[in-house]
């Protein structure tokens, strides 16, 4: 799929300026997952006897299962596939326990009138997350109606910083890399998009989406004619 590398910068500003797609990352970008993970990693850190903090919490964002515990519990469990695998199996058990409390309050700020406007708007919609339990969330929110597509940890092979969910997500919908706006809260997440050749925004704490095109500290203040708007202008 061609990206923003084959172009001229005059075609990359007129192709990007025409966005048909949206594309949001999950865990906290739509919804507030981040101590519901926290506290299963933290469960799996106990079983482990290693130590675990928010900063390592945060290293985790838009990043699979296997390298979240190899960072966790060091490269010597990578030896043993087997206990690799009941750990991960493990966290997403404790995850998908605690997600049972899960209800649209769990949405971030404004999202749940955003995602509404931009279905009106015609736009397309796709949720790209690391996470395997994506759809559950999007399930208990009430937001899985809305999208399009969903691409979760099972999708490709390469997580992010590889922009291979990306690029999926946008097959998926039919649309050009160009022609698509991603939503992240990760500095993975930014490189990802980056190198798939789209736009991207920056939710949430800026110091960790360095590279965005454009930063939002949630949805709560912004429109979607805004967002466009601010975009093309972003991306020239």
């Amino acid at each position: 799929m061609a990206g923003l590398a084959d172009r001229t910068d005059s075609d990359k500003s007129s192709a990007m300026t025409n966005f048909e797609a949206l594309i949001f990352d999950l865990d906290g970008v739509l919804a507030d997952t981040v101590d519901y993970h926290f506290a299963a990693w933290q469960r799996i850190a106990d079983i482990l006897d290693v130590p675990f903090d928010r900063a390592m919490m945060n290293r985790f964002r838009g990043r699979q299962r296997r390298d979240c515990l190899l960072e966790l519990a060091g490269e010597d469990l990578a030896c043993d596939a087997a206990e690799l695998d009941r750990l991960m199996v493990l966290k997403d058990s404790y995850y998908l326990e605690d997600l049972q409390r899960m209800t649209r309050d769990d949405l971030l700020p404004g999202v749940w009138s955003f995602i509404q406007a931009a279905t009106a708007a015609q736009l397309k919609l796709a949720v790209a997350s690391s996470s395997m339990s994506a759809i559950p969330v999007l399930e208990r929110t009430g937001i899985l109606p809305y999208m399009d597509v969903v691409a979760d940890g099972s999708t490709v092979s390469r997580s992010k910083p590889a922009p291979d969910i990306f690029v999926w997500a946008a097959g998926a919908l039919r649309t050009r890399p160009v022609h698509t706006i991603v939503f992240e809260d990760s500095s993975a997440g930014v490189e990802a998009a980056r190198v798939a050749g789209m736009g991207v925004v920056g939710v949430g704490n800026q110091n960790l989406t360095q590279g965005a095109h454009l930063h939002i500290p949630n949805f709560e203040h912004i429109t979607v004619s805004e967002l466009l708007e601010s975009m093309a202008r972003a991306v020239r």
